[in-house]
């Protein structure tokens, strides 16, 4: 299988903060490389960097050392954890119309008009173009400022706990779009506390105190090694995703599924397999 190319290289990124008198560096020499087309969950306590590593990357803030480098022509959009910060236009379609007027030329042809109609239905979001901004929802604020990033072209999209605000059906309808950009080859860089929302990453970084402290694949974050008592998901102080608990349980009672499943499918599948 071809290596994936790398969309976005991190190096010894150190980014800080006044406090008081003196600079506090929130974030030191973080390292790590995104492949394109990969979903990477960034995760850690309050104020362990999360927020902060986001807009790095998204290049709303300065950095003090280090470097961020983007591959040639590679948009990169954040989506933030409260809607109302996004948002400025009185409609659907004025909120989409100033989206293009932020990006680099204001592209209002045809064909970009097709592209916010083809992103518009991808997102699901059946309500026609005039409808007031202030009447959606929490859900469907966040659904359009994933539309305004699509039509602006973004390749890799930075969300940064867009869930935390949102009810579980909201939540289930954001996460649906995000799994099915992933599909089409978008670039996910996943900011969460949730565990639940960990597992549909292909790897997790998780930051304390400013620092990487781990970077793994999921499976591993969440199942740990063989010799680990815990596993780090755990030791992180999450609690472990509902899946993962129902498989540790059958393992305790002696059924050995032969994989580490992450969703619902996955664990219905193994647990398939103990009945033949």
């Amino acid at each position: 299988m071809k290596k994936k190319e790398s969309i976005i290289t991190v190096t010894g990124l150190t980014v800080s903060q006044q406090d008081g008198t003196t600079e506090k560096n929130v974030l030191e020499n973080i390292s790590f490389t995104l492949p394109e087309g990969s979903w990477t969950a960034i995760a850690g306590s309050n104020g362990s960097g999360k927020s902060t590593l986001a807009r790095a990357i998204a290049g709303l803030i300065s950095i003090r050392g280090g470097s961020i480098s983007i591959a040639d022509n590679i948009a990169v959009h954040i989506v933030l954890q409260n809607p109302e910060t996004q948002l400025l236009g009185d409609t659907v379609e004025e909120e989409l119309m100033l989206s293009l007027s932020r990006g680099q030329t204001a592209d209002k042809s045809p064909s970009r008009m097709e592209q916010i109609q083809a992103a518009w239905e991808e997102a699901d979001l059946q309500l026609p173009f005039h409808t007031p901004v202030r009447q959606l929802s929490g859900g469907q604020k966040q659904l359009l400022n994933i539309v305004c990033c699509l039509a602006l072209d973004a390749e890799v999209l930075v969300l940064d706990e867009v869930t935390s605000m949102l009810d579980p059906a909201s939540r289930e309808h954001v996460l649906t779009l995000i799994r099915r950009l992933h599909r089409m080859g978008k670039t996910i860089v996943w900011i969460t506390h949730r565990a639940e929302e960990l597992v549909h990453a292909d790897r997790v970084l998780v930051l304390d105190q400013g620092t990487l402290s781990f970077d793994g694949s999921t499976s591993q974050f969440c199942y740990g090694t063989f010799n680990e008592q815990s596993s780090p998901c755990e030791q992180y102080g999450m609690e472990l995703p509902y899946v993962v608990q129902v498989a540790r349980q059958l393992e305790r009672k002696g059924l050995t599924l032969g994989a580490q499943p992450l969703l619902p499918e996955e664990l219905a599948q193994a647990a398939a397999g103990l009945c033949r």
